[in-house]
């Protein structure tokens, strides 16, 4: 199994969007994730997750044709408030994540927000 992360995918074809997050790639189940990671407000979960699997479309069927591997693309996304939607559930179960990875997850989404939100109100709030 080979995980890359922040690295460009180069195919014959140009594809406009060609670097997702994480890209796992399992030689011996002939499988290729692209996966993706967002943080969005409770509003636009859908209308991201939606976004994410337009986005990466073209790569995948380029990647298929290339690394002659079948592709899926799995959007990672927790809501600023911490939580996870069905979506996420079943996609980090497809990448045979447990449920220590999504608190993991959570943790990081409400601390980076946290630190936002301070931010932008100043420290003496």
């Amino acid at each position: 199994m080979e995980i890359l992360w922040d690295r460009t995918i180069h195919t014959h074809k140009t594809v406009t969007h060609n670097r997702p997050d994480i890209i796992v790639r399992d030689k011996k189940s002939k499988m290729a994730y692209l996966i993706d990671i967002a943080a969005p407000n409770q509003q636009n979960t859908l209308k991201t997750v939606n976004h994410k699997i337009g986005k990466y479309k073209e790569l995948a069927i380029e990647v298929e044709k290339q690394w002659q591997v079948k592709t899926r693309i799995l959007p990672i996304a927790v809501i600023t408030q911490g939580i996870i939607p069905k979506t996420t559930v079943e996609n980090v179960a497809k990448l045979r994540g447990e449920r220590r990875d999504m608190r993991a997850m959570q943790k990081a989404v409400i601390l980076h927000t946290t630190r936002i939100v301070r931010k932008t109100l100043g420290e003496n709030w």
